[in-house]
């Protein structure tokens, strides 16, 4: 399983494999990778849920509908 995330404005990235989508290895690949505090965008992956948990501000994006949203600059 593969994981990724991209910071636009400071044109950073990094891409991870994973062997085990539990909420422990992506915990731990969040913490070590991305900096506290700092708006993620995700899709709705359970997962995904617990990154207010770790002090992340967390934001949905819809992939099925495909619509710009203004204000955030996400997908929704």
């Amino acid at each position: 399983v593969d994981c990724g995330w991209y910071h636009f404005e400071y044109e950073k990235g990094i891409f991870v494999e994973v062997f085990s989508r539990d909420s422990g290895t992506f915990a731990n690949i969040v913490l070590e990778n991305i900096i506290k505090g700092i708006a993620i965008y995700t899709d709705k992956w359970k997962e995904y849920s617990k990154l207010n948990n770790l002090r992340y501000k967390h934001q949905t994006v819809y992939h099925s509908s495909n619509i710009d949203d203004s204000v955030s600059g996400n997908n929704k």
